[in-house]
C-alpha cells in the first residue's frame, strides 16, 4: 500500500494464484455421453490488480487474471466510481460484477468450497455498465441496482445488432435482521433480480460439476429468446464456529416463439460449515457479503507455533435445465471439503465431489449415473 504525503493519492498493489490439482473418474454411461473426464491441473486464478482512491471521492480498480482466460489476460474488474454521494451513496461505471447472488458477489479468495455451487450457471457475472450502491441503518440494510450491456472478457459490448438497445437491469437488496459480537453471530437474508436481453437472440446455459477440471455434464444448448426475468432469494446463518448458507434461484425465459411455452430453469444450494479450531466466517456488512477467514493463530514452525484454521463442510446442490422441449439435463453434486487456513492470505483446500446426471446426450440416456471427482487446491492472495 502506498499512500502520499498530503493524502491525497492511496495505491494498493495485490494478486492471487490459484493452482488446482484433480482425479475424476465416471460411470461407463457418462464416459460413453459426455467423455472422459480427466485427471489433471490448471491454474485457476493468476491475477494481479491495482486499485486505489484520488482525492477522497474517486476510486479505481483495474485487474487483470492469466489464468482463466484460455492463456491470455483478460479484464477482471477494471472500473472507476464516485464515492460518499450524498442519500445515493456510490457510482461506479465500468467493468464488474453485477449485483446478483451473494455467493457470486463472494470473492473466491473467501467462498467455502473450490468451486461455486451449480446454481451459479445464471448468475450474470461481469459485464460493462453503471451501478449505484448505498448501505443504510448502521450498515444492516444494502441496496445495489445496475444497467449493464452483455460484454466479452474484454469489457466490449460484442457488437450486439440483435437489439436497438441490448441493455440489462440487475439488482439486490440484502438485511442483517440479527447482528450480535461483531458478526460472531448473524442472520443474513437477501434477493436479487435481473432482466437479461439476449445475445444476438439467443440465450444458453450450462455447467460442470463443482470442480473445474470437469466437462460440462448439462447444457441447454443455443437456443432462440428473447429475454429472460431471474429471481434469488438467500439466506446465511453464522453462530459462532458455525454456518449455514443457501440460495435458491429461478428463470423465466422468454422465448419469442408465440407458439411455444416459455421454459423455466431452476437450481438451489444449501450447505454447513464448521471451524474444528474455534474461528467464524467474517461478514462485511457495507456490502452484504462474507470476507476474509483470520486463524485465531497463525500456522507456523518453532518458537510461537500454531496450527492455523482447519474447517469442515459439506454441501448439496442441484440444477435442473429440462422444460418445455429444452433437455439441457438435471445435475445433482454433493460436496465434501476441508479447508486448512495457514493464515488470512494462505489456504489449502481439499474437495470431494459425488456428481449424479440425468440428461439424453449422444443419443444416450443418463439416468442417475454418477462421476466422482477429487480436488485440492493451493491458493494464495495478498
Amino acid at each position: 500500500r502506498f499512500e502520499s504525503e498530503n493524502g491525497n493519492f492511496k495505491v494498493k498493489l495485490g494478486g492471487r494464484m490459484y493452482n488446482d490439482w484433480g482425479w475424476l473418474k465416471e460411470d461407463k454411461d457418462v464416459l460413453e455421453g459426455i467423455g472422459d473426464q480427466v485427471d489433471g491441473t490448471l491454474f485457476r486464478a493468476v491475477r494481479l490488480y491495482t486499485s486505489g482512491e484520488i482525492y477522497e471521492n474517486i476510486g479505481y480498480k483495474v485487474s487483470y487474471d492469466f489464468g482463466s482466460g484460455g492463456g491470455r489476460p483478460s479484464f477482471a474488474d477494471v472500473y472507476m466510481e464516485l464515492k460518499k454521494i450524498p442519500v445515493l451513496g456510490n457510482f461506479r461505471v465500468g467493468h464488474f460484477k453485477e449485483p446478483f447472488s451473494l455467493e457470486e458477489l463472494t470473492s473466491s479468495r473467501f467462498v467455502t468450497f473450490m468451486e461455486r455451487s451449480l446454481n451459479n450457471a445464471f448468475a450474470p457475472k461481469r459485464n460493462t455498465g453503471f451501478m449505484l450502491y448505498n448501505n443504510l441503518l448502521d450498515k444492516r440494510m444494502t441496496w445495489a441496482a445496475g444497467v449493464f450491456r452483455n460484454a466479452n472478457v474484454f469489457g466490449d459490448s460484442q457488437g450486439d445488432r440483435s437489439t436497438e438497445g441490448g441493455y440489462s437491469f440487475s439488482g439486490r437488496i440484502t438485511g442483517l435482521p440479527y447482528y450480535e459480537d461483531k458478526g460472531t453471530k448473524l442472520i443474513h437474508t437477501g434477493f436479487s433480480y435481473a432482466y437479461k436481453n439476449a445475445f444476438e437472440n439467443e440465450f444458453s446455459f450450462d455447467s460442470h460439476p463443482e470442480i473445474r477440471l470437469a466437462d460440462d455434464f448439462v447444457d441447454t444448448e443455443s437456443f432462440t429468446a428473447d429475454f429472460a426475468n431471474l429471481f434469488n432469494p438467500e439466506l446465511a446463518i453464522v453462530y459462532g464456529p458455525f454456518s449455514f448458507q443457501g440460495e435458491y434461484s429461478f428463470v423465466d425465459v422468454d422465448l419469442k416463439r408465440s407458439m411455444d411455452s416459455d421454459p423455466d430453469f431452476s437450481g438451489f444450494y444449501g450447505y454447513f460449515s464448521y471451524f474444528l479450531t474455534g474461528e467464524n466466517r467474517k461478514y462485511k456488512k457495507e456490502n452484504g457479503v462474507f470476507s476474509r477467514v483470520k486463524p485465531n493463530k497463525n500456522f507456523r514452525w518453532g518458537r510461537g507455533k500454531g496450527k492455523g484454521a482447519i474447517e469442515l463442510a459439506a454441501r448439496y446442490s442441484e440444477l435442473d435445465l429440462s422444460d418445455e422441449g429444452i433437455d439441457g439435463g438435471r445435475l445433482q453434486d454433493l460436496t465434501l471439503g476441508v479447508n486448512w487456513y495457514l493464515n488470512p492470505n494462505t489456504r489449502f483446500m481439499l474437495n470431494y465431489v459425488r456428481a449424479n446426471v440425468d440428461r439424453l446426450v449422444n443419443d444416450i440416456r443418463l439416468d442417475d449415473d454418477n462421476a466422482d471427482l477429487l480436488a485440492m487446491r493451493f491458493k494464495v492472495d495478498f
